[in-house]
């Protein structure tokens, strides 16, 4: 197969009509010409892809070797599956992603000319589609990262002050409820929402464009264990889900569509003005920790955008009190002993296990490396 050439300006679907026009060609061919779509980098190169057994090869090829540069890419597939690298000749993986969507960021040697990616069990989200990825892009490694929250020497009051500096991205309503019951409410995008980490960092490289556009926003009835309707919101474009707390019976449709409608664009832009100013934590949960190039890639992003912190936190039973480290510049790795019973949150949630990891955290991240 003839290798096709990278355009870097990511040309639309328009600019390949031989895809519709020449049946003939073989998927292999058009896993090429969408291949090339999708990829950002600084240098031209030649892009291939090729069917396996069990997935893709997919290869890039530069004419000038890269320096100072890292692959990220962001992967879309309703199944899950390991992703490898070859870089040269230097081997990184497998890399397991679970299904949905999952965002890696890796460093790539100096002097790297071929990247070539393995997927394995990997499909596509999208029937319309053949990759089973959203974005590849090769970007600047070295982004200063901020070291220190922005929120100067003074320290909180109490524990509600506490729980103020802190955003939830999720991926549940855990974190946001143990901060009403430090006495605190604060108005954030992801705190009563389930959305996996990747969802938000695409989020985090839109700057959330087209958040108030009311295509994408749907609101619905569901039925909840005391016997009442609620509203439930979703966002297709950003997968923010989360449920209103509203009856049914207290607000119609219409005024609840309107209202989320305008909530959700100024909460998207109060979540990025954190990002920029970096005054506040953020605080991802997830019953598993990050992979180090999932880690990567929100340092990356963290720090391209703005001066914020993130503080990743899973469950580890064995130890009895809370454990927080840096992992990168700006994002440090947390546990406690246990998280909520997730189907029942609200009886089994714990700030007790919570507040001496805030307190580390506070304390970690407003000191300089």
């Amino acid at each position: 197969m003839t290798p096709l050439p990278l355009n870097a300006n990511r040309p639309s679907a328009a600019s390949f009509p031989f895809l519709h026009e020449r049946p003939s060609w073989s998927a292999a061919q058009q896993w090429a010409a969408e291949w090339v779509q999708l990829i950002e980098a600084p240098v031209p190169c030649r892009a291939s892809a090729m069917p396996t057994p069990q997935g893709w090869t997919l290869t890039l090829a530069f004419g000038t070797p890269l320096t100072g540069q890292c692959l990220d890419v962001f992967i879309q597939s309703p199944q899950p599956g390991t992703l490898s690298l070859r870089l040269d000749h230097e081997g990184v993986g497998p890399v397991p992603f679970s299904q949905e969507a999952a965002c890696f960021n890796f460093p790539i040697p100096d002097g790297t000319s071929t990247i070539v990616m393995d997927m394995q069990g990997a499909a596509p989200a999208d029937p319309a589609t053949l990759l089973p990825f959203r974005s590849i892009r090769i970007m600047p490694r070295a982004i200063e990262a901020a070291t220190m929250l922005q929120t100067g020497t003074a320290a909180p009051q109490n524990d509600r002050d506490l729980a103020l500096r802190f955003v939830s991205l999720g991926d549940n309503c855990e974190f946001g409820i143990v901060q009403r019951r430090l006495g605190a409410d604060p108005l954030d995008l992801y705190r009563f929402s389930a959305v996996p980490i990747a969802w938000i960092l695409y989020g985090f490289d839109r700057g959330f464009a087209g958040i108030d556009q009311s295509g994408p926003h749907e609101v619905t009835e569901q039925l909840q264990g005391d016997g009442n309707r609620y509203w439930y919101v979703y966002q297709r474009e950003y997968r923010i889900q989360f449920e209103s707390g509203v009856r049914c019976d207290t607000k119609s449709l219409a005024d609840m569509r309107r209202d989320s409608l305008r909530r959700m664009p100024f909460l998207a832009w109060r979540l990025m003005d954190t990002l920029r100013s970096g005054d506040r934590i953020l605080v991802f949960r997830r019953e598993t920790p990050l992979h180090p190039a999932e880690i990567s890639a929100l340092s990356h992003r963290l720090a391209a955008l703005g001066s914020a912190q993130a503080l990743v936190v899973h469950p580890d039973p064995t130890q009895d009190n809370p454990t927080i480290q840096r992992v990168a510049r700006n994002v440090a790795n947390g546990t406690i002993a246990s998280f909520a019973d997730p189907t029942r949150v609200v009886d089994t949630i714990r700030p007790d296990l919570w507040l001496p990891l805030m307190q580390q955290a506070q304390t970690l991240l407003s000191s300089p490396l």
